[in-house]
């Protein structure tokens, strides 16, 4: 209780002195006299009215208006949309999302084995009745987070009221997720979440345990959302290649949600070396990674137990000499150039990062819905993929949709803090649940026909 009040004093001075007040004197000096002049002009649209300051982007395909509309109609999207909470800043936002408070969500831990024996976590929170339950979704965090960050706590608790079960997909080392073998994960890392697929959630798999048909979704945020969609892309190209004997009773997952992920990652990891990057999100980031990689040491350098010589000298530095690793890491880029690029085989972070873009598997999924939000004034991710590139992505695949809000930061979408103090919910889980709403009730509606 004490965090909270203390979140809920340092939210009130914030939101009054670097938002209310700001505003009210950009709205007598600015506002208004801008407005005041458009009106006796008559330019349109006034610049500072709600319906354009605080107006939603949402891009669908021009090449195939027919299916960019039916796309958008199926997640209930519209192009009038306007985003109705605080326009704070994206530093604003991300930090008070930072530090909102947690509570700890009971899941029940299913263990698969991988191809390399590592344990996979699926980690599930069910609908209390059964009888309610209208779908299943396969959630997917950011890369560091795992069942109980706050965001994803909140998002499993929502989605469990909409009726959804949530079947949570710890990245593998993260929290209480076990890493057994000296294989670590990244953004590009897809194999655990196509063994799930493959071997636990199938659509016949899932029936028989449900007892009903429910649709599988599935949400990714932040770089989990880059990881999804590489792996749909990539397991929706096999299932055709194999002519439909992949997965035999269909492709399993329905509908794709992705929130706030960076799409182009050497710009998300070149906002980290920016002087408010360096300032308020750099040094807990790096912190967090080298957490992981201490805490996996002993399994890391097992890597290089029974090589030779010759053997060793072919392994990454980090399985042969980890504290010599250790000495080149000084901030995050250095685990993208001497853990990761090195790990996966990469000649550099820079192709790691080309390899981790999402517009080129975006452009190959289509075969299921997705959706894709991003903010413009997030701090962690940046603004690198423009409107127009979305637009030509979605031009080659009329099946996707891109949301783009006027603000938000990273995982923020931060209520005033009233709400936040009485509504644990905000955009940031309402939004792809809503969305997946529209598609549930789409799916019944083609049913009764």
């Amino acid at each position: 209780m004490l965090e909270r009040i203390i979140l809920f004093s340092v939210h009130c001075v914030l939101d009054l002195v670097f938002y209310r007040i700001p505003r009210w004197i950009h709205a007598v000096f600015v506002k208004l006299p801008v407005t005041l002049w458009q009106l006796l002009t008559g330019r349109r649209p006034l610049t500072y009215a709600p319906s354009t300051e605080r107006h939603i982007d949402v891009i669908t395909s021009q090449s195939d208006p027919t299916a960019g509309e039916k796309v958008m109609g199926l997640f209930g999207l519209h192009t009038a949309m306007t985003y109705n909470g605080p326009l704070y800043s994206g530093h604003i936002h991300t930090v008070i999302g930072a530090a909102r408070t947690s509570r700890r969500v009971a899941y029940e831990r299913e263990l698969l084995k991988a191809d390399d024996t590592n344990p996979i976590c699926l980690d599930w929170l069910k609908v209390p009745e059964p009888s309610r339950a209208k779908g299943i979704i396969l959630l997917i965090p950011g890369l560091g987070n795992y069942g109980q960050s706050n965001y994803i706590q909140r998002f499993a608790r929502c989605a469990v009221r909409h009726g959804y079960h949530v079947c949570l997909l710890t990245p593998r080392g993260m929290g209480s997720a076990p890493l057994t073998t000296p294989n670590i994960t990244c953004v590009t890392f897809t194999a655990d979440i196509r063994h799930a697929l493959r071997h636990r959630l199938q659509k016949d798999i899932l029936e028989k345990e449900f007892g009903a048909a429910l649709p599988l979704f599935a949400v990714g945020y932040s770089c989990g959302g880059l990881t999804l969609i590489k792996c749909v892309a990539e397991e929706t190209a096999a299932h055709k290649a194999s002519n439909g004997t992949l997965y035999a009773s269909g492709f399993p997952i329905e509908a794709v949600v992705s929130m706030i992920a960076p799409n182009d990652t050497y710009v998300s990891a070149e906002m980290l070396r920016t002087r408010m990057g360096k300032l308020l999100y750099a040094k807990p980031i790096f912190a967090a990674l080298c957490k992981y990689l201490r805490k996996h040491r002993k399994t890391l350098q097992s890597a290089s137990e029974g090589k030779t010589e010759k053997e060793k000298k072919q392994l990454p530095l980090i399985h042969t000499d980890f504290d010599a690793a250790m000495k080149l890491i000084h901030e995050p880029t250095d685990v993208d150039i001497h853990v990761v690029a090195t790990h996966f085989g990469y000649p550099d972070r820079f192709a790691y990062y080309k390899d981790s873009d999402s517009l080129q598997y975006v452009e190959k999924i289509h075969d299921v819905p997705l959706l894709c939000l991003n903010t413009r004034d997030d701090p962690i991710v940046g603004y690198a993929v423009t409107k127009a590139a979305w637009q030509a992505a979605c031009n080659l695949n009329s099946n996707t949709v891109y949301v783009e809000v006027p603000t938000g930061g990273h995982f923020g979408f931060v209520q005033n803090s009233l709400q936040e103090w009485m509504h644990p919910f905000s955009f940031l889980q309402t939004f792809p649940l809503t969305a997946l709403d529209h598609v549930v009730a789409s799916r019944q509606s083609k049913k009764q026909q």
